[in-house]
């Protein structure tokens, strides 16, 4: 038997698994309607052993672990659609009148003074914005919520550092959604007052965010790092003392500001160092046009091959999956939450089934959005 042969009978074979696959669903649907009339659970995890067991018996011992990796799949997706059929769809998001990114003087929640990265974000991302400067990333969230700020421009991730995990954490928990995304390049300076010599400083000042883009920097030349809210207010506090020891890392905009001088340029790890800025809406907003991104908070089952079944979740409906990223949730016994981006629009009909079997799956799931990011 030649290669042609087998693939013909590996066709036919393909062609009797789906006819069955099919069958399948069409039962499970009919089971799931039938649990929803009777408030019972989708989880039923002795019929899950029971069918396990079975299928190893009458197959082979040998066979154990390839039913296992089908039938993790196969049963993960059969939850996935009973659950679905609550009723819990992803709505088609409502059509903007107009691009706010467009409108001028719009009110802008920050975090940090003037010079301050997040107010150069805000500037690319509005056009001729009002400035609201905050102390806090909270106070950001706050400022919004209350509908004192229209939006709030805030770093989300940085290619060398990683995610700024406080803003997600707040994301989460003010239920406010991502309206934009902007990718800015960092060019982090060393800034001290004038008359004083890169060879000079014993300590620097900067956002632990900026702290860890510079790490090799702060090593290298042996020098004590201290954490600042923010890189323009670590700049303004070194150009208020009199202290030519001490320094900070900010951008060199901020040494204009504050009358410093820049002793060092581009001394981030990376020379291709971006952060990645979010603007932040309540959940009224009119969505922007160009959406061409979305990302979730979500929670995972607690057990074998969660991550697994979601990841085909993605895959199966065609989705580019940009960011994975993992948390531990405080309180338990080493469980995560997950930061994910996808390529794409809420307005897609696929997407908005992705999402739905998404949700139906995991154990929580916040969604952030879907926006335009440049």
């Amino acid at each position: 038997m030649d290669l042609s042969d087998l693939r013909k009978q590996i066709d036919a074979a393909d062609d009797e698994l789906l006819a069955a696959y099919i069958k399948r669903l069409a039962l499970v649907e009919e089971v799931g309607a039938r649990k929803r009339a009777h408030a019972a659970a989708v989880e039923h995890e002795d019929r899950e052993r029971q069918l396990l067991a079975r299928l190893t018996e009458k197959f082979g011992k040998e066979r154990e672990h390839d039913i296992r990796f089908l039938y993790g799949a196969i049963l993960s997706y059969s939850k996935i659609i009973q659950s679905r059929g609550s009723g819990e769809e992803f709505a088609p998001p409502a059509s903007p009148s107009e691009n706010a990114l467009n409108k001028r003087g719009l009110r802008i929640a920050c975090q940090g003074v003037e010079g301050a990265y997040s107010h150069a974000a805000a500037g690319e991302m509005f056009s001729r914005p009002e400035i609201l400067r905050c102390e806090t990333f909270s106070e950001v969230f706050d400022c919004v919520s209350e509908g004192i700020a229209d939006f709030g421009v805030l770093p989300a991730e940085n290619s060398t550092a990683g995610s700024v995990n406080e803003v997600y954490d707040l994301l989460k928990e003010h239920k406010l959604r991502i309206a934009a995304a902007r990718k800015l390049r960092i060019d982090h300076c060393l800034l001290a007052l004038s008359g004083a010599r890169e060879e000079d400083i014993r300590t620097v000042l900067s956002h632990p965010q900026a702290l860890a883009q510079c790490s090799k920097y702060i090593r290298e030349k042996k020098l004590s790092a201290k954490e600042c809210l923010n890189t323009a207010g670590a700049a303004r506090q070194v150009g208020s003392g009199g202290d030519k020891t001490v320094a900070a890392i900010a951008s060199a905009s901020a040494a204009e500001r504050y009358g410093l001088s820049v002793l060092a340029s581009g001394i981030q790890n990376e020379g291709q160092n971006h952060t990645r800025f979010i603007a932040v809406a309540g959940g009224d907003y009119a969505p922007f046009t160009g959406a061409n991104k979305l990302s979730a908070v979500l929670t995972l089952p607690h057990r074998s091959g969660s991550l697994y079944t979601l990841l085909n979740i993605i895959a199966a409906y065609g989705a580019n999956l940009t960011k994975l990223e993992s948390r531990p949730i405080p309180g338990t016994d080493f469980e995560f939450t997950f930061y994910i981006d996808l390529e794409g629009s809420d307005g897609s009909p696929r997407i908005r089934e992705l999402l739905a079997a998404a949700k139906a799956y995991c154990a929580e799931f916040v969604y952030l959005g879907s926006y335009p990011e440049s």
